[in-house]
């Protein structure tokens, strides 16, 4: 009987938490209404012991869970500080689990309601809520963990580094404003006045000493100067403060991110927006000079230990940023991003390896592309860029998994033949046969590069077959993909493609279509074009697939939503293909 009573509360409860989650504030009403009627009729029988002592601020922070769907945020507030300070001393005292989880939660929403109804200074809500509610629950998961501990202390760790990057970004943007700048000239005028009147004054005081008539314009110029000082003084210390500041939210923001996506688990939602806001902090202050040191050592220290899945969705943009670096230190900017991206590269093969190799064929551009739009490319992809991703393959070659080596080998003919394809030009053939036109012909080797080239200089073999390069395996957290010998979960291998192809009835370069066979039986039709930049179709890659996220989410929720996706690579500057394909090259 004992086991039911616990059963038939806790499912209440469950209940009333869900509802409340759901903003269904009626139907919570509800439940925490009959939770408290059970917890009267238990209270007087002979389980009244079983029940915490924390159990009525546990009913007033559910209550406070109502106000807010009703937006009545002051008085969940009030409640939340309420229980706040009923628990506080139990922060550093010997309490039970439930309680430090309870002030734990407590704080964290406080501080969300808090920053929701700007009630308290930025300031306060950072130290006296967010920062308190991520140390305790993460001593709560280090010192006592549970199931539910790693959820609580990456969800704590979250709001902490949301709040300190935005306090982060306010202060970077004062700071680079035409305000600061003006403020900032009339701060050195101020001390170069102040220079001026220092002089003066020294000069005065000799001639004030042999007369006195010059005294009064001493004394005058004597109190100009003491105002002076104590307004350069406050400026100076105003400065000083804001410097300190924005290296203090940064840190702290660099910090709780990396905590919070090393207990994050693969079922907590809404993490990308998290790791993209980590990874633009990393961005815009890896080369600075005052904070460059706050952020690679944070993401060099935590990189090796934050799952590798986080990143993937993020590689267009970390792996653009791949160049040779500046010096022999092995914690700059660009040696940490090689680690990184070559963590990717070994872990998650099949969407790594495509950019990568991309990246390394950036010098290659078709004849049809001339003038700004080549000379734009090329600025941007430049040698070092090029010789810096070699490099990183090579590594990749020296360290990676036996399988991934292989698979580097079998993407590098593959995409050799989609470029020849791509740069390929038909204006001799396109007003003759647009249609059913051979390989063979033409000298191409699409069709057979997976069974070793028309002259046999390929080296592929069933164990190390690339995927459909349109279509990649969903990431897997587990990184887990078939080691090349099978099927990845949810894609195909290329196992060849049709003998000819076919040409689009327009566009200016006349795109080619083909036909790749999967090695489930399906055929995946694909456009080939080259003499193209694809750097917006990527990011249009990404935002679909972000949607597609989103979507997928809502699907859980019991929503159908019917999905299109479109997939972009590029294998040079100047080709592409799509899905229909769009890819790139």
């Amino acid at each position: 009987r004992r086991n039911t009573t616990h059963a038939l509360i806790s499912q209440v409860y469950k209940s009333c938490c869900l509802y409340s989650e759901l903003g269904r504030h009626d139907l919570a009403k509800v439940a925490l209404s009959r939770m408290r009627s059970l917890v009267d009729s238990f209270k007087s029988s002979e389980f009244r012991d079983d029940f915490p002592n924390t159990l009525p601020l546990i009913l007033h922070l559910e209550d406070a869970k109502i106000m807010t769907c009703q937006n009545n945020f002051d008085t969940a507030i009030t409640h939340c500080k309420m229980i706040v300070n009923h628990l506080k001393n139990y922060v550093t005292g010997a309490i039970d689990q439930d309680n430090r989880q309870l002030l734990a939660k407590s704080l964290l929403l406080g501080g969300i309601w808090m920053t929701h109804q700007n009630v308290d200074s930025a300031k306060v809500i950072l130290s006296s809520f967010f920062q308190k509610a991520a140390e305790l629950a993460l001593d709560i998961h280090n010192k006592t963990p549970s199931d539910s501990s790693p959820a609580q202390a990456s969800a704590a760790c979250f709001k902490l580094g949301e709040f300190a990057a935005n306090l982060y970004s306010s202060l970077d943007a004062r700071t680079t404003s035409d305000t600061w700048k003006r403020r900032n000239i009339a701060v050195a005028e101020r001390r170069r006045e102040l220079e001026v009147c220092s002089g003066e004054v020294k000069k005065l005081e000799k001639k004030a000493r042999r007369s006195s008539d010059n005294m009064d314009a001493f004394n005058e110029l004597w109190i100009h100067r003491e105002t002076l000082k104590r307004e350069v003084t406050m400026d100076e210390r105003e400065t000083r403060s804001v410097e300190t500041s924005i290296k203090s939210y940064l840190f702290m923001a660099m910090k709780s991110y990396c905590s919070a996506l090393k207990l994050s688990t693969p079922t907590t939602t809404d993490v990308s927006k998290h790791v993209f806001r980590l990874v633009s902090l990393w961005f815009k202050n890896c080369d600075k000079q005052e904070t460059k040191a706050i952020v690679n050592e944070e993401i060099d220290l935590n990189s090796s230990t934050i799952p590798s899945y986080r990143f993937v969705p993020l590689i267009y943009q970390l792996f653009s940023r791949i160049d040779s670096p500046v010096d022999d230190d092995e914690n700059s900017f660009q040696r940490i991003l090689r680690r990184l991206v070559l963590k990717i590269c070994a872990e998650h093969p099949y969407h790594g390896i495509v950019q990568l190799i991309a990246l390394s064929n950036g010098k290659r551009v078709g004849s049809g592309v001339s003038g700004r739009h080549a000379t734009a490319y090329l600025d941007n992809v430049g040698d070092a860029k090029v010789e810096a991703a070699k490099c990183v393959l090579q590594d990749l070659r020296k360290h990676g998994p036996d399988y991934v080596v292989a698979l580097m080998g079998s993407y590098e003919c593959l995409m050799d033949a989609y470029i020849d394809l791509a740069l390929y030009s038909t204006t001799k053939i396109q007003d003759k046969q647009t249609e059913g036109i051979s390989f063979s012909k033409c000298k191409l080797d699409l069709d057979v590069c997976m069974s070793g080239g028309r002259r046999g200089n390929r080296n592929t073999s069933i164990t190390n077959m690339p995927v459909i390069i349109t279509q990649p395996p969903p990431v897997r957290p587990d990184a887990k993909y078939g080691d090349g010998k099978e099927d990845p979960l949810g894609a195909e291998r290329v196992v060849g493609f049709n003998s000819t192809f076919d040409l689009t009835p327009s566009g200016i370069h006349r795109p080619k279509i083909v036909k790749c066979h999967g090695s489930k039986g399906t055929i995946f039709k694909q456009l080939v074009k080259g003499e193209d930049d694809l750097r917006q179709d990527a990011i249009m890659q990404q935002v679909f697939g972000t949607v597609n996220d989103l979507l997928r989410q809502e699907d859980s929720n019991g929503n159908d939503f019917t999905r299109k996706s479109m997939g972009v690579s590029m294998f040079a500057s100047s080709s592409r293909r799509l899905k229909l394909i769009t890819y790139g090259i």
